[in-house]
């Protein structure tokens, strides 16, 4: 019987005053039976509780306090089924707000004479210790005065606690009685210590299906490694115990104990507590021997990080004893690695992260050792210069690593620097690629250590690196020099008049001499290359990597910003529109890497400005139509330009547009003379779409559509290339989504009108529209302009397949780029693929059964649709898909079957879908064995036999008939000229030959 299940019987308890309930309950606690004493105390614990934790019940007075107090030490001596009651009771005071200090130390010591902790179930035992943990918190005058009777308490209480619960309660409580107590519990340090240091290390794994899941064995070390680096006194006791365990061999045991040692010596344990030399030396062995060794990489970093903090530690006043021997054999240790010819990497990278570690973490080693330390290894660099790269890399990390350590206190020794500077120019010359990349990376930490003449010659050794180097492996470690210049400031804090670092002017001179290569690289592309902007960019220098890093200055970026756009101009008075769209690709990447940098705020006038006059430019390069509108958007994503600036910006493109430049009647020409050709006004058109969001007038909108109508059904816009159409199409469908019904109705007519000779682009403009107005929900425009779509895809020759399959690719297409992207503030129906499907699906697969003209269209529509649509999509509408992918294989030529073979696939990977396949099984199965032999491409072979393993997998009853024709043919196809199509085959082959046997 429990105090929850008895107060539930008792309707009084806590309801009635507490004499009043003593006197009622007299009967029960003086009885001489057990059980009813029990049941009355129980009925009185309950009331007590409720007193000090019920929201409507009041709180005793100091006077019933001290009585219940009397009473509860009382029942310490009597019958032990009275304990559980007891230790509740002794609780319940305790948390009294009205409890006086002598009571309570009366009850503690009633406790420590008569309890029996270990002897308690484990719901006594928490209440134990919570009695302890609430002693503590409240009453901590009475525990200071108990001292060590308290803490003797503690340790007679856990001693031998085995339940990982009890102990999840105790391990925290013995913690804060070591840091509570302090000196009072001195003399039985080494009780407290060897009550915990027997769980160490913690071989616990909770089980699924067993209570003590509920405890972790993380959680549990982490409360014991507390306990045992609670002091620095239990150092005599704790050192020991590490080194032992040290040479366990677990390595959960070792990982626990380096983890231990290292809680100990971060901020707990001093010079003082390593005793003497002998200890921190064969500390200092052990760890480095962890590091070194291949047993596994945390405990190695966990070893590294330790020795730091015993070198650290070693050196924390007072110092009882000098640590200058560990020292000594500390860097004897490193010379031996880094001199040592036969030296793996993976071990000279682990001595030198040791030996980091304690240069890091020691001013005094730093401050002896640091500058003999730099000298020897420079000296190394110097003797390995024309060794094998697997020599030179480790000693470079080395450097690197080193040269950070010695920026905390500094390198003055300008001879010294100096070797180093000329050794790194040594070990460039003539190197592999990893060298001089691994050389730059260590100039960049050299940096912060040279003086401003020093500097000089980093800065002209990077900058004619730069705009040379060429090899894709040095370039990363040339641009991370160039970032780390970047960064440096004079203003920096700590730095010398013989250490000032780099100032922004060098930085600014590098940009110069990285922006006059550029400029000179594209002068000699200009007069004589025919490649694409593509090709351009990608065979530019190293410079435009190294200029992203040089961004990262402001005076830099402002002159990079200002050249790039003066090139653009340059170049497009001189026609070169491809060069113009590299300068703009470089400008576009230096405003998105070059944080925390934004672009100017005159820049969206120079880039619209640019823009308009240079029309004719942009007509003849896509990729320059498409950097401008890209830029744009960085621009208005960065907030650099005014909500005023922005619109009016957009004005200006409009007008541009619509009746050409601003000025144009001062100049005396007409609005005819003045409007653009269909090319460049579509280059101007991709240019405004960055600029959708802005467009809110309605008026100026249906201008705007009318216009871009016109160009594109028109038999002036013949000369369109498929990305100027597109550009175009984009444009259209961007602002119609904004429009209202009523106001589409003009547009949508106009859309309709039949043109005969632009049935393709007129298909396209229906299918962007359709896309468009069916993410605002006009459903009357959308249902239009689908039924025009579906009607031309099932008339035989108005467009092409490919034709088609761009369109219906056009009205499944997502909406996170492009021209309803979220910046743009679009209307956005999320479930409009799948209305579309249900609306496209019927036709297709009646078009699909008709003649073969109009079922290769529609199975080319069926394809666009497959490569878009998630399996989620496709699975919720399989009763329809699947008819169509088997009619799609047959209609289609095998050159256009990737893409319903790869829907076929995922299909069959469904059980459901597959099961639905079964029932055209006996047509698939030829088909898809005819694709795998198919000679025209290894693709369709591959997919034909990924479908044919997958049908394996069918009912039996309907694949085994198969199986000796499907092994028949798949003999060719395990012996093809293409290794991976064998691969597939003898998969497919293993699949079908199975069938049966198991």
């Amino acid at each position: 019987m429990d105090g929850a299940e008895i107060s539930k019987d008792d309707e009084t308890a806590g309801v009635v005053p507490l004499s009043e309930l003593v006197v009622r309950l007299g009967p029960l606690l003086t009885s001489k039976d057990v059980e009813e004493r029990l049941r009355g105390y129980w009925r009185l614990i309950a009331a007590v509780e409720a007193s000090c934790t019920g929201p409507n019940e009041p709180a005793l007075s100091s006077e019933e306090v001290r009585h219940v107090a009397q009473f509860v030490e009382c029942r310490l001596r009597d019958h032990s089924a009275l304990m559980a009651p007891t230790l509740r009771g002794i609780l319940a005071v305790l948390r009294q707000p009205a409890a006086a200090d002598d009571s309570v130390e009366r009850l503690l010591q009633g406790l420590f004479q008569e309890g029996n902790c270990q002897a308690c179930p484990l719901a006594d035992r928490l209440v134990y210790y919570r009695v302890f943990a609430v002693a503590l918190a409240r009453f901590p005058g009475v525990v200071s005065r108990l001292g060590s009777a308290f803490a003797l308490a503690v340790v007679q209480a856990m001693d031998g606690e085995r339940d990982p619960r009890g102990l999840a309660a105790a391990f925290p409580l013995h913690a804060r009685v070591v840091s509570q107590l302090g000196t009072a519990a001195s003399p039985l340090y080494e009780d407290l210590f060897e009550v915990v240091a027997c769980y160490f290390p913690i071989d616990f794994t909770p089980t699924s299906d067993d209570d003590k899941g509920q405890v972790s064995r993380e959680e549990l070390s982490e409360a014991l490694r507390k306990c045992l680096s609670a002091t620095p006194a239990f150092a005599p006791y704790c050192i020991p115990l590490v080194q032992e365990k040290l040479d366990s061999t677990p390595l959960s045991t070792k990982m626990d104990t380096v983890s231990l040692l290292y809680a100990c010596l971060d901020g707990v344990y001093g010079n003082a507590e390593l005793q003497s030399v002998e200890c921190a030396r064969g500390l200092f062995c052990t760890l480095r021997d962890e590091a070194l060794g291949k047993a596994d990489v945390n405990l190695s970093s966990a070893a590294v990080l330790c020795i730091g903090k015993l070198f650290a530690a070693a050196e924390t006043p007072p110092i009882v004893h000098p640590c200058d021997g560990l020292l000594d054999d500390a860097f004897r240790e490193w010379m031996r690695a880094v001199s040592g010819d036969a030296m793996t990497q993976d071990r000279l990278a682990a001595a030198n992260a040791v030996w980091i570690s304690a240069l890091r973490n020691s001013k005094t080693t730093a401050q002896r050792l640091g500058i003999e330390t730099f000298n020897c290894l420079v000296a190394e660099l110097n003797r390995t210069a024309d060794a094998e790269p697997r020599d030179i890399l480790p000693r470079l990390a080395c450097a690197k690593d080193l040269f950070h350590v010695l920026e905390l206190s500094g390198l003055k020794d300008s001879d010294a620097r100096e070797r180093c500077f000329v050794t790194l120019m040594k070990l460039s010359v003539d190197a592999s690629a990893e060298v001089r990349s691994e050389v730059f990376h260590t100039l960049g930490a050299f940096l912060p250590l040279c003086s401003d003449s020093e500097a000089d010659l980093v800065v002209s050794y990077v900058g004619a690196a730069a705009v040379t180097e060429t090899d894709a492996v040095a370039l990363d470690g040339i641009t991370d020099c160039v970032s780390c210049l970047a960064q440096l400031d004079r203003s920096t804090a700590g730095q010398t008049e013989d250490n000032k670092g780099t100032g922004p002017g060098r930085v600014l001179n590098l940009c110069r001499r990285i922006l006059h290569a550029i400029n000179k690289e594209l002068e000699k592309r200009a007069a004589s290359s025919t490649r694409t902007a593509a090709e351009e960019e990608e065979e530019l220098p190293v410079g435009k990597e190294c200029l992203w890093a040089v961004g990262q200055d402001a005076a830099s970026y402002r002159l990079a910003t200002d050249t790039l756009l003066e090139a653009m101009h340059n170049w497009a008075q001189a026609g070169t529109a491809e060069t113009v769209a590299v300068a703009a690709g470089l400008l576009r990447r230096l405003w998105e890497r070059s944080s925390p940098n934004q672009p100017p705020p005159d820049a969206l006038p120079r880039l619209v400005a640019f823009a308009s006059d240079n029309a004719a430019t942009l007509a003849r390069s896509d990729r320059l139509c498409e950097e401008l509108r890209l830029i744009v958007e960085v621009i208005l994503a960065s907030g650099s330009c005014d909500e005023q600036t922005r619109d009016g910006m957009m004005r200006a493109l409009v007008d541009r547009l619509l009746a050409g430049r601003t000025d144009a009647h001062d100049r005396g020409l007409s609005d005819e003379q003045l409007l653009l050709p269909p090319s460049s006004f579509a280059g101007l058109a991709r240019v405004l779409e960055a600029f959708l969001a802005c467009v809110k007038d309605d008026a100026q909108q249906l201008i705007i559509m009318t216009r871009v109508t016109d160009v594109l059904l028109d038999e002036d816009g013949m000369s369109l290339t498929e990305f100027q159409t597109e550009s175009c199409c984009r444009l259209l469908a961007g602002l119609a989504n904004r429009l209202d019904q009523n106001s589409l109705d003009d547009v949508i007519t106009r859309a309709c009108e039949t043109v005969e000779t632009v049935r393709e682009r007129r298909f396209l403009t229906w299918c962007w529209l359709a896309w468009s107005v069916g993410h605002r929900n006009h459903h009357e425009a959308f249902k239009c302009l689908l039924d025009r779509v579906l009607k031309t895809v099932s008339s035989s020759g108005s467009v092409s397949p490919v034709c088609v399959r761009k369109g219906f690719a056009v009205l499944f297409r997502e909406v996170t780029e492009g021209p309803l992207r979220p910046s743009t503030g679009a209307s956005v129906n999320p479930l409009l693929r799948q209305k579309t499907l249900y609306a496209v699906l019927p036709e297709l697969l009646a078009s699909l059964r008709r003649s073969q003209p109009e079922a290769e269209t529609a199975a080319a529509a069926l394809v666009s649709i497959l490569d878009v649509l998630p399996v989620e999509v496709l699975r919720g509408c399989q009763d329809q898909v699947i008819p169509s992918v088997v009619l799609s294989l047959q209609a289609l030529q095998p050159l256009g079957m990737v893409s319903s073979l790869q829907c076929l696939a995922r299909l069959l990977r469904e059980s459901d879908s597959l099961k639905a396949v079964m029932g055209h099984v006996d047509t698939l199965v030829p088909r898809l064995l005819s694709f795998a032999r198919f000679e025209g491409s290894m693709q369709v072979r591959m997919r034909a036999l990924e479908c044919l393993q997958l049908l394996a997998d069918g009912p039996e009853v309907k694949v085994l008939p198969l199986k000796p024709r499907v092994l028949r043919d798949l003999k060719p196809s395990l012996g093809d000229r293409k290794r991976l199509v064998r691969k597939a085959a003898a998969d497919a082959s293993c699949a079908w030959s199975l069938l049966g046997e198991l």
